[in-house]
C-alpha cells in the first residue's frame, strides 16, 4: 500500500515537449512499467529520428534494486547486436533522473493484435510465432541472459520478423545455474502460446482448465505442459524448438 502511494506521489511523467540534455524532445508517454516510464522522443540532432527513452521511476531511483535493474538493462542492451532487439543509443543522468535511450521498434505487440485488432491465430500460426520467438530467446540464452518478462506486450510482430523489447527484468546468469534459470523464460513462453491459442476460443459458461477448453493437438498440449513444468521440463530452448518443428512437419 505504501509503495502504491509513493508511486502516485512521485512517479509523474515528464511533461510533453520537455527538452532533455539539449537533445531529446518528449513527444509521447508510452507507458509505465515496474521500474520505468517510457516515452517517444525526437532527436534534435536529426529530427527524422525518434527513439524510446526510458526513465527510472523516481520512486525507484533511491533503491539499490531499482538502480541495479536499470544499469543491468543498459549493459545487456549494449551486448545485443541483433536487429530484433532494441539498440542502446545513450545512457545518462538528467536532473537526477536515470535515463536510457534505445531504438523505437515499429510494429504491433501481440497484446495489441489480440485485444485491439481481434487477430485470430490458428494452432499452426501460433506455433510458428512461438518458434520465431524461441530463435531470439536462444540468442539470449547463449549469451547467458534470461529475459524474465516474455509477455505479449513485450513481443512485437514486425513486417517480416518478430522482436523482443523491454529488458527491464532481464538478468545475466552463471553458466552453472543457466539450466535452472531458463525455466522462467520457458514458463512465460507457455503463457505467450496460450494467449495466441485462446484468440480463437469462444468462452463457455463453465470455466475449465486450458487442456479441456482448447481444441488442440495432444502434441501441443504436451509441449505446453513441459514448458510449464507440470511434465518434466525442457532442459534448454533447443529441445523446445525440436518438438515444435517435429509437430509442424506432420
Amino acid at each position: 500500500m505504501l509503495k502504491h502511494i509513493k508511486r502516485l506521489l512521485f512517479d509523474h511523467p515528464i511533461k510533453l515537449n520537455t527538452i532533455i540534455i539539449n537533445r531529446y524532445v518528449v513527444k509521447e508517454v508510452l507507458g509505465f512499467g515496474g521500474f520505468g516510464i517510457t516515452y517517444i522522443v525526437q532527436d534534435l540532432r536529426n529530427e527524422e529520428h525518434h527513439y524510446v527513452l526510458k526513465q527510472l521511476r523516481p520512486s525507484r531511483k533511491g533503491t539499490k534494486k531499482g538502480k541495479n535493474s536499470f544499469l543491468t538493462e543498459a549493459d545487456i542492451l549494449t551486448s545485443l547486436t541483433n536487429t530484433e532487439f532494441p539498440t542502446l543509443r545513450n545512457a545518462f543522468i538528467w536532473n537526477n533522473h536515470y535515463c536510457i535511450v534505445m531504438d523505437y521498434i515499429h510494429g504491433k505487440t501481440f497484446e495489441d493484435l489480440i485485444f485491439e485488432e481481434d487477430r485470430k491465430f490458428s494452432e499452426q500460426e501460433a506455433l510458428k510465432a512461438l518458434l520465431d520467438v524461441t530463435c531470439l530467446v536462444q540468442i539470449l540464452h547463449k549469451k547467458g541472459i534470461v529475459h524474465n518478462d516474455l509477455r505479449i506486450p513485450n513481443i512485437i510482430l514486425r513486417e517480416k520478423s518478430i522482436s523482443i523489447i523491454d529488458f527491464g527484468l532481464a538478468r545475466r546468469v552463471e553458466e552453472r545455474k543457466k539450466q535452472e534459470e531458463i525455466q522462467d523464460d520457458l514458463y512465460m513462453l507457455a503463457h505467450f502460446l496460450l494467449f495466441l491459442l485462446y484468440s480463437t476460443y469462444t468462452p463457455s459458461e463453465k470455466e475449465k482448465s486450458w487442456e479441456e477448453e482448447l481444441s488442440i493437438h495432444d502434441n501441443v498440449k504436451a509441449i505446453i505442459r513441459k514448458m510449464f513444468g507440470t511434465d518434466p521440463c525442457y532442459q534448454n530452448i533447443e529441445a523446445l524448438q525440436n518438438d515444435i518443428q517435429k509437430h509442424l512437419k506432420k
